[in-house]
């Protein structure tokens, strides 16, 4: 069996990491809280955080007035997001500040980057509409390419993350085949598996090359991911080795 320590376990119907707001947004605690998100939507929009953006944000495509996020990095090394509206998006996370990155530097760790993640619902006339507020469901209108970003579908985010967990353990040859393997073994809390391919409401998975299975697990098959807008996985997108 693989040693691992999880770090991240995002959008697990939902995972969502929220800062206390205030008039700057800055992160002053983390925390996280379950959300039954009203569309899973179709991706995820990232915005990479290097150096002082500010992002515009618009109710319409045709708007011309905006709301804005300042993003930018504060002395002690994490940075804050300045901004009026009420901004919890589906990852948002100002990154260790300089005690916390000697800290786990210190204990043979990294420092934890900043993270700032929009749920995509759709795309449109070259906008991504986008949850901005995930427990009020409050949407905004990102312009694509107006600062560098990086959008993924569901299908590109199952397939890179480090592993997904079957809240039901039922896994089917084929999309609304057989039932090849199936456990209600409450011990079956961590029988992690890679997403291979994603098809509707189905993904492909593999058994994970660094972890140890039963002899009577399947090497591949097709299991649900999400049905009713609810996921039925549990995601973890990276571990610390």
């Amino acid at each position: 069996m693989k040693l691992a320590i999880i770090i991240t376990t995002l959008v697990s119907a939902l995972i969502l990491f929220t800062i206390k707001m205030s008039s700057t947004a800055s992160v002053q605690s983390l925390e996280s809280k379950s959300i039954r998100s009203k569309s899973l939507g179709v991706g995820f929009l990232t915005i990479p955080i290097h150096t002082t953006t500010q992002l515009y944000l618009y109710a319409t495509i045709t708007d011309k007035i905006s709301e804005e996020i300042q993003i930018e990095q504060l002395g002690n090394g994490s940075w804050e997001f300045r901004t009026k509206i009420a901004l919890e998006p589906e990852v948002i996370y100002g990154g260790s500040n300089n005690r916390e990155a000697a800290e786990n530097i210190a204990r043979g760790l990294v420092p934890f980057p900043p993270q700032l993640r929009f749920r995509v619902l759709e795309i449109q006339d070259n906008y991504f509409k986008v949850v901005t507020n995930e427990e009020k469901w409050q949407t905004h209108y990102i312009k694509n390419n107006s600062i560098p970003m990086i959008y993924e579908t569901w299908e590109s985010f199952l397939k890179r993350v480090e592993f997904v967990e079957l809240d039901t353990l039922k896994i089917y040859d084929k999309i609304n085949g057989k039932v090849i393997f199936y456990s209600e073994n409450e011990n079956n809390n961590f029988i992690p598996f890679n997403v291979a391919k994603l098809q509707g409401k189905w993904i492909k998975i593999n058994t994970h090359p660094l972890y140890s299975y039963s002899k009577t697990m399947p090497n591949s098959g097709w299991a649900k991911w999400q049905e009713n807008n609810q996921l039925k996985i549990r995601i973890t997108e990276e571990t610390y080795e």
